[in-house]
C-alpha cells in the first residue's frame, strides 16, 4: 500500500501548479468587464453629451416636365431649313473718293438714313461753289436779255423798232433762258455729287459686313457695308407637291430649333414658288419669322411644321392626347411615364413634388415623329417629366427646372 501515497502528493502537485493560470485568467477576465463598463459609461456620456443625428431626406431630383395637350392631329408637312435675314443689302459707293470718315463697325445696329461713311469732299464743295457763281452769271445774262426784250417790244408797240433788233432781243432772251436753267441744273448736279459723299444706311438693320475702310480709296459703285434685317427673318424650304397643293400664303407655320429645344417659334407664309427645282422636284416656300427679341439668328436650323387648314367636314380629325416622345420609356413590352401628383402639397413651399409612375398606352403619330398619341393612362393637362425621368422611380421627390 506504499505506492498509493506518491500518486496523492503528484496530484496534489499538479493542482498547486495549474492554480496561478486560474488566477491570471480571473484577472483578465475582471480587467475586460472594467473596460466594458468604461466603454458603455462613455458611450453614455457622448449620447447624452450629443444629440441623435437624424437621417438625411432623399435629394430632390432636377426635372423638366411638359403638359399633356388636347388637340386635333391632322395633317401635317415637316420640313428643314436655315434661317436668312428677311432682307439683306450691299451699299455701294455712288462717288470716287478717299474713304475720309468711318462711323460703323461689325454688328453696329443702324437705322435707316444713317450715315456709314463719308468720302472726301473738299473737290465737290468747290464744284458746288463754282457751279452757283456760273449760275449767278447765267442769272444776270437772262435778266438783262430780258430787260431788252421788254425794250424792244415797248418801240414795236410805236412802230419804231427795227426788226433786226427785234430778231437779236429774242434770241437772246432764248438763249439766256437756256443759260439759266443749264446753270440751274449744275448747282442741281454739284449738289447731288456733294450730298452722296455720305453713303447712308438704305433700311433699319444690323452690320454684317464691311469691305473699306477709312483712308483706302472707293471707286465708284464699289461695295463699302453689307446690311441685315434681323428683327424678322425668312426661313426658305421646300415640300413636295402634295403638300404644296394645299398650302396657303399668309398660313401660320410651327417653326423650332434644336438650339430651343423646348420652344416653339410662330411663322407666316410669305411665298409660294410656282415651279418646281429642277433637281429636287420639290416646290419652296418662305416663311417669315417675327423676331423682336433677336433671339434668333440668320444660319439657325430650323424645322417647320405646315398644319392643313381645318374646317367644319365629317372627316376633320378628332382631338385626342398628345405627349412628347421623349417622356415614354419601355420595360418589359409596357409603356411608362412618370406623372407630378397635380395635389401634392406636402412641400409646395420649397417647389418640391411627388411623381407617379404610371403604365400608358401610346401610339406614333405619322405627321409628328416628337409626339404620342395617348389611348390610356394619361388625363389632359397631366404633367409629364421629359428630362431626369432616368433617375426617378415611383414616389420620388422632383424639382421643376426650367
Amino acid at each position: 500500500m506504499a505506492p498509493a501515497r506518491p500518486v496523492r502528493a503528484e496530484t496534489h502537485m499538479t493542482a498547486r501548479n495549474r492554480h496561478p493560470v486560474f488566477f491570471v485568467l480571473s484577472i483578465v477576465s475582471g480587467a475586460a468587464l472594467v473596460a466594458g463598463a468604461l466603454f458603455v459609461r462613455a458611450e453614455l456620456q457622448v449620447t447624452r453629451s450629443e444629440p441623435v443625428q437624424e437621417a438625411h431626406a432623399t435629394p430632390a431630383v432636377p426635372v423638366r416636365v411638359a403638359t399633356v395637350q388636347q388637340r386635333p392631329v391632322g395633317v401635317r408637312a415637316q420640313s428643314y431649313g436655315f434661317l436668312q435675314p428677311y432682307t439683306e443689302v450691299t451699299v455701294a459707293a455712288e462717288v470716287p473718293g478717299v474713304v475720309a470718315k468711318q462711323w460703323v463697325e461689325v454688328s453696329d445696329a443702324v437705322r435707316k438714313g444713317e450715315p456709314l461713311f463719308k468720302i472726301d469732299d473738299a473737290v465737290r464743295k468747290i464744284e458746288h461753289e463754282r457751279a452757283l457763281a456760273s449760275a449767278v452769271r447765267a442769272n444776270a445774262r437772262y435778266e438783262l436779255a430780258d430787260a431788252n426784250w421788254k425794250r424792244i417790244e415797248a418801240l414795236r408797240a410805236k412802230d419804231s423798232s427795227v426788226p433786226i433788233e427785234d430778231v437779236e432781243a429774242r434770241t437772246g432772251l432764248s438763249a439766256a433762258r437756256a443759260g439759266a436753267a443749264e446753270a440751274e441744273l449744275a448747282v442741281r448736279q454739284a449738289a447731288l455729287s456733294l450730298e452722296r459723299t455720305s453713303v447712308l444706311s438704305p433700311i433699319d438693320g444690323v452690320v454684317s459686313r464691311i469691305f473699306i475702310r477709312r483712308g483706302e480709296f472707293a471707286q465708284t459703285g464699289q461695295p463699302t457695308a453689307q446690311l441685315i434685317e434681323i428683327d424678322r427673318l425668312k426661313l426658305v424650304t421646300e415640300l413636295m407637291d402634295r403638300d404644296v397643293v394645299w398650302l396657303r400664303v399668309g398660313q401660320e407655320c410651327v417653326l423650332a430649333t434644336p438650339l430651343f429645344p423646348l420652344e416653339e417659334f410662330s411663322g407666316t407664309v410669305i411665298r409660294v414658288f410656282p415651279k418646281a427645282m429642277p433637281a429636287s422636284r420639290k416646290f419652296e416656300v418662305e416663311v417669315e419669322v417675327p423676331n423682336a427679341d433677336d433671339r434668333l439668328r440668320p444660319g439657325f436650323f430650323m424645322r417647320a411644321l405646315f398644319g392643313k387648314p381645318r374646317d367644319s367636314s365629317p372627316d376633320e380629325p378628332a382631338r385626342c392626347l398628345v405627349v412628347p416622345r421623349v417622356a415614354v420609356s419601355e420595360e418589359n413590352d409596357r409603356q411608362f411615364c412618370y406623372v407630378v401628383e397635380p395635389h401634392d402639397q406636402s412641400h409646395v413651399a420649397a417647389s418640391l413634388f411627388r411623381v407617379r409612375r404610371v403604365v400608358i398606352v401610346a401610339v406614333p403619330i405619322p405627321a409628328e415623329p416628337e409626339n404620342l398619341r395617348v389611348l390610356s393612362g394619361l388625363n389632359p393637362h397631366d404633367r409629364v417629366v421629359i428630362k431626369g425621368s432616368q433617375h426617378l422611380s415611383d414616389g420620388a421627390t422632383v424639382r421643376m427646372t426650367e
